[in-house]
């Protein structure tokens, strides 16, 4: 499989997984998954190790959420992956969190079983 046609199924896939969350968590996921994919996409600058690596860790995620493997969603991230993250990752993390907190907040006991 061409690399663009790997990155467009693995793009899918997510969606489809997605599918399973309930709606606050898929209408985000989704919105997080395509704007992701298109900044990598339309960048001109990201190197082969680069792709390499947002396949797996998209890869990752999507095994997390399909309950696969060894990869369970814990909500926290290895110091070693925060440290490794550009500005830009910080601060989309950084609103991603608090997005994830506002629908908590909203209605807690859908969140909290």
């Amino acid at each position: 499989m061409s690399g663009a046609l790997q990155i467009f199924s693995l793009y899918r896939t997510i969606c489809r997984a997605h599918r399973m969350l309930p709606e606050p968590m898929k209408s985000l996921g989704d919105a997080y998954a395509r704007e992701e994919f298109r900044t990598h996409l339309r960048s001109k600058n990201v190197s082969v190790k680069q792709w390499q690596e947002f396949v797996s860790g998209w890869s990752g995620y999507v095994r997390s959420i399909q309950g696969e493997g060894d990869d369970l969603i814990s909500g926290d991230l290895d110091q070693d992956v925060l440290e490794a993250l550009s500005p830009e990752q910080q601060q989309q993390l950084e609103r991603l969190k608090d997005e994830a907190l506002k629908m908590k907040f909203k209605n807690p006991d859908r969140y909290n079983q």
